[in-house]
């Protein structure tokens, strides 16, 4: 068997150092565009754009927010990347267009690795250009088989392959004028084993030693593993073919357009990926057990260093129930990526498609979704510039508690907010873990829960899902609308948690949603509270391009009502109601330093 092992060992006085250490090796992720924070909708199996528009409409008419519409390979004609089926989806340029300009729509559609044999340019310029995966037996380009049946497979170790992938989307992108794209089957997938032809009898696709896997064959649902690349065999590169894949789309998006920051979603990644692309967990099944086991791998690459990912909201395999669905979309809610998208033949999972009562029931997590954009958003930011977590388990967050160290049934959303679902049928309340000397605010009541190292009992009926700010926090936010476009228009509302030590801080990180951070046009605020100064400060580090304006604060924890309250020296508006003081004033625009103050 042999090789050489490069061992990299990284220890810390904390899991959140260890994590930094190996996001210092890979290299940091991107931060996702704005719109992308938003809700998103899909499903394989639309028969046409007409049955799009319906699900698009009457998801809109229910009142559910929406960012993106996505499409599954049946856009495609006979499933062959960067072409469109006439039949159902004639016009689909024209339709994306549309629901940008009706609805403020962003639109999504997905491209396979397999580029589909046989008399069209795509096909017909890569064979001639020689930038496809070859056989080890024939130096011909090795065929496998995929949805457009016999397939060739791009060698993005080939930079001809890499400019003609950039080239081809490009122009596709042209045609259609989609925001994203999202690339599937690139492990690579394979439906025969190594090619239409089967694999050499070699030690390359026929080790000594196979792990317990698939077909117990490493070319099993792949293609053989002797195929030749450019940079080496394909034994060497095979987990790195999705890595590669997303680096050259990104490649080719920064080039054609370079002072936007591209979407590109992957299924298969490696160390790194999260540089390119975000991901979704692929094709679970619609049961309870499989949205319990998402939290866990959200988690985990978050870890990994791709903290742009999601779980599909509801299930992919298998038809939901409204309860179920109900739930997921709640917990869905709190994922980084949040797109719900089932599969051909499974009972349609939209929100809408459950009846007004479900959507009622949906709602208010979602929107609590798009209050927290601006939070969230600024997550983002910190993990690129900060390696910083977006979703870490309480275990990093409270490593000392070793009681954290086994709970997979609640998360944190950076370091100031938990997230404790309801993970199974019939339950109408959950029980929440509060780590010791903590104080937590519920931003569904407003209720105050003191931490002691246990657990709690929450209502949690069907409409509702346990979300609590953390004591010492300052959350930007905004009121909720529609979509992520109307939504950041604000004003902003910031959110402060006091409890008996005294201080809060947080952060807002804010620009155009979309532009490259390669030109540095971004804000960066601070902020700063006091309970016995009784302050809120906020400083400019950076001032971008983009303006925002400020109008309300939302302050727990101050045990007294003020008799009066200032903005900036001029009076403001305020009342006091469960020891939240809620302060509102004309809406001003955030570019120097400002301060609230009470007394």
């Amino acid at each position: 068997i042999g090789g050489i092992f490069d061992f990299y060992i990284m220890s810390g006085k904390t899991p959140l150092d260890v994590a930094k250490q190996y996001w210092s090796l890979i290299g940091p992720p991107i931060v996702p565009p704005f719109w992308s924070l938003g809700f998103q909708l899909c499903k394989y199996g639309y028969k046409d754009i007409n049955e799009v528009r319906g699900i698009v409409e009457r998801n809109i008419a229910a009142g559910v927010p929406l960012d993106a519409q996505w499409t599954d390979i049946d856009y495609m004609d006979r499933y062959r990347d960067f072409t469109v089926n006439n039949a159902g989806f004639a016009g689909l340029g024209n339709f994306v267009m549309e629901l940008r300009k009706k609805y403020g729509l962003r639109y999504v559609l997905i491209l396979d690795a397999g580029i589909g044999v046989g008399d069209y340019d795509v096909y017909n310029t890569g064979k001639r250009l020689g930038v496809f995966i070859n056989d080890s037996r024939t130096n011909q380009p090795l065929v496998g088989k995929v949805w457009p049946g016999d397939a060739a497979f791009p060698d993005f170790t080939n930079p001809v392959a890499i400019k003609w992938w950039g080239s081809n989307l490009q122009k596709f992108i042209a045609n259609t004028h989609i925001s994203g794209i999202w690339l599937d089957m690139n492990e690579p997938s394979n439906f025969v084993t190594g090619s239409v032809n089967g694999c050499e009898r070699n030690s390359l696709n026929y080790p000594p030693y196979v792990p317990e896997i698939d077909g117990r064959s490493i070319v099993d649902k792949t293609i053989c593993t002797s195929a030749k690349q450019m940079a080496s065999t394909h034994y060497n590169l095979h987990n790195m073919f999705g890595y590669l894949q997303c680096r050259a789309s990104h490649l080719g998006l920064t080039n054609a357009f370079p002072s936007s920051r591209p979407f590109i979603l992957s299924r298969s990644t490696f160390a790194g990926s999260g540089r390119y692309a975000f991901h979704w967990t692929g094709d679970i099944n619609s049961d309870w057990n499989n949205m319990h086991l998402s939290i866990s791998q959200i988690l985990n690459f978050n870890l990994y260093g791709i903290p742009m990912v999601g779980a599909d909201v509801c299930g992919f395999t298998g038809s939901a129930n409204v309860e179920m669905c109900t739930r997921w979309m709640q917990l869905g809610s709190f994922y980084p990526f949040m797109r719900n998208h089932n599969n051909k033949g499974s009972r349609d999972q939209d929100p809408a498609s459950w009846g007004q009562a479900a959507v009622e029931n949906m709602l208010g997590t979602m929107k609590l979704r798009y209050t927290l954009l601006p939070y969230l958003y600024t997550l983002h930011f910190a993990a690129h510039y900060n390696s910083e977590l977006v979703a870490m388990p309480l275990a990093f967050a409270f490593p000392q508690e070793a009681t954290t160290h086994k709970i997979d049934t609640q998360f944190m959303m950076g370091h100031c907010l938990l997230v404790s679902p309801v993970l199974k049928a019939n339950q109408r309340q959950v029980s929440a873990y509060f780590p010791r000397q903590t104080t937590w605010y519920s931003l569904v009541s407003n209720e105050t829960v003191f931490g002691k190292g246990q657990y709690v009992t929450l209502d949690a009926p069907i409409s509702i899902m346990n979300v609590h700010m953390r004591a010492g926090c300052i959350l930007p936010t905004m009121p909720p609308r529609e979509n992520t476009e109307q939504t950041r228009k604000g004003p902003l509302i910031i959110m402060v948690a006091f409890d008996n030590s005294d201080s809060a801080m947080g952060q807002l990180y804010w620009d155009n949603g979309e532009r490259d951070l390669r030109s540095k046009q971004f804000s960066h605020f601070t902020f700063h509270g006091s309970k016995s100064g009784k302050y809120v400060k906020g400083s400019v580090i950076s001032k971008g391009t983009e303006s925002i304006k400020l109008a309300n604060f939302k302050i727990y924890g101050l045990l007294h009502r003020p008799q009066k309250v200032a903005f900036n020296g001029q009076s403001a508006t305020f009342r006091f109601t469960s020891n939240v003081l809620y302060v509102s004033f004309s809406p001003v625009t955030l570019s120097s330093e400002f301060s609230l103050t009470w007394s």
